[in-house]
């Protein structure tokens, strides 16, 4: 439900700051958002992190990364 989201994001959040390893962070949390919601596919995934707002954090991280 909602505390998950809320909860993805935060993390998501904290993982922007962190170096690369800590990044394996945001896939397992969007595989277990994944799974509460009963979404198995790799396209439950990613519609899960588009609706938790993963998807932008984590491209400013890579951005980051890249500068």
């Amino acid at each position: 439900g909602n505390k998950t989201k809320e909860g993805v994001v935060s993390g998501v959040n904290t993982v922007t700051n962190r170096n690369t390893e800590q990044a394996n962070i945001v896939g397992d949390a969007a595989v277990a958002n994944a799974n509460d919601l009963g979404q198995k596919t790799v396209e439950g995934v990613e519609n899960v992190a588009a609706s938790t707002g993963l998807v932008n954090p984590v491209s400013a991280y890579q951005s980051e990364q890249i500068a």
